[in-house]
Order: C-alpha cells, then structure tokens, then sequence
C-alpha cells in the first residue's frame, strides 16, 4: 500500500472512530501509517468496513491490516545455485583446475590400496 492510500484508511479510522487519536497525535499517526504500509490497501479497506460492523470500539493494526502471502523464499535452492557458480569459476580457473586433478589423483592413489568390505 502506498502512503496516500494508508493515510486514506486513517482517515476513514478518524471518520468511523471520532475518539480514535482524538489528541491529533502525530507520532501516532506516523506509527499507524508504518504499520499500515506493508498492508494490501483493498484487503486491509474491506477488513476495516467488517470491523466497523462488528465493533463499537476502534482498532487496533492487528484487527485490520491484511497482507498478501508471499511464499518464503527457496534458501536451499539458492544455495546451490551459488554453489554450482562458485564450481563452474573454479573449473574455469586453470590452476585451481590442476590442484583439484592433483588432488583427486591423490585420493584416487589412497582408495586404489583399501579393500572393498562387500
């Protein structure tokens, strides 16, 4: 929501609730319209008009404000992502590419004496 749209639902607060920060406190208009941000303007509008049905009393942010879902960010799959990059630099590197065969060839050497325990 943006902040004109936020003030606009403060507004409609004021109108439905003249009790509602009857002071004109400005730092609780600010902290109304911070909360109110990352709210969905039309979910959040149509939620205030249920409320205003239901309740005498005004609200407060968790009774009104409605944000929409956004799934949690795949961490893992970005991990390997980075992953996958950092190995394909590396198999582009020429000397990082000679000290990875240099030491596969080593671990190769040491498991070529060690039976097999099937």
């Amino acid at each position: 929501m943006t902040k004109e749209e936020a003030k606009e639902i403060l507004k409609e607060i004021h109108s439905l609730y003249p009790l509602f920060n009857r002071e004109k406190d400005p730092e609780t208009a600010r902290t109304w319209i911070e909360y109110l941000l990352p709210g969905d303007y039309q979910l959040t509008k149509r939620k205030l008009k249920q409320y205003a049905y239901e309740s005498t009393y005004p609200p407060t942010p968790a009774h009104i404000i409605v944000k929409r879902y956004e799934p949690p960010k795949n961490i893992l799959a970005e991990e390997i992502q980075k992953a996958k990059e950092a190995v394909r630099k590396e198999r582009e590197d020429p000397e990082k590419r000679k000290q990875h065969d240099a030491l596969y060839q080593q671990l190769k050497r040491k498991l070529e004496g060690v039976d097999d325990f099937d």
